[in-house]
C-alpha cells in the first residue's frame, strides 16, 4: 500500500491532480450522503404521518357526510311596535308620566318589585329600542321606574 502510495506521489501532475480530485469528490459524495440520509429518513417519516392524517380526514369526510342536513331556521317573526301603555299594562303598573319624542322618550311608572324585571325583558325583545339610562327607586310598597328609551330608525 506503501509503495502505491509513492508512486501516486512521484507520478505524473495530471495523475496526481486526477488522484486528488477523486478523492476530494469521493469525500464530498459521502459527507453529503451522511447530510441527506437523516433529511430523507424524516421525510419518509413525515410522509408517513401526513398519509395517515389524511386518511382521518377522508373518515371524518365520510362520517359528516352520513349526518342528516340540518332544517333551515324558520323566518324571523317580525316584532310588534313599541306602545308605552301596552308595557305599563302588560308589567302590572301604573303609569305616572310618558313624554314621547322622536329620539329620546322618557317612561315613567309605578310597579311591584317582582314585576321590575320581566319588563326590563320585555323591552330587550324590541330590536327598535334601546334603553340608554334608567333609575329605580322606592315609592312605598313599589317601585318608581323612570326609563330613557332611544329609538332606532332601522330604515336609515
Amino acid at each position: 500500500m506503501l509503495s502505491n502510495l509513492d508512486r501516486l506521489i512521484d507520478g505524473h501532475v495530471a495523475y496526481r491532480v486526477l488522484s486528488l480530485l477523486v478523492c476530494l469528490l469521493l469525500t464530498a459524495l459521502a459527507c453529503l450522503w451522511l447530510l441527506v440520509w437523516p433529511l430523507r429518513q424524516e421525510l419518509q417519516l413525515k410522509e408517513q404521518h401526513n398519509q395517515q392524517r389524511w386518511q382521518h380526514v377522508l373518515s371524518q369526510q365520510r362520517k359528516i357526510a352520513v349526518l342528516p342536513k340540518p332544517e333551515p331556521l324558520p323566518d324571523a317573526v317580525p316584532l310588534e311596535t313599541f306602545s308605552a301603555m301596552a308595557a305599563v299594562k302588560r308589567s302590572g303598573g301604573r303609569l305616572v308620566t310618558w313624554r314621547p319624542e322622536p329620539r329620546h322618550s322618557v317612561l315613567e311608572m309605578l310597579l311591584p318589585w317582582p314585576n321590575v324585571p320581566p319588563l326590563f325583558k320585555e323591552l330587550t325583545s324590541y330590536s327598535s329600542l334601546k334603553i340608554p339610562a334608567f333609575i329605580l327607586s322606592e315609592a312605598g310598597e313599589k317601585v318608581r321606574v323612570l326609563l330613557t328609551l332611544e329609538f332606532i330608525d332601522e330604515s336609515r
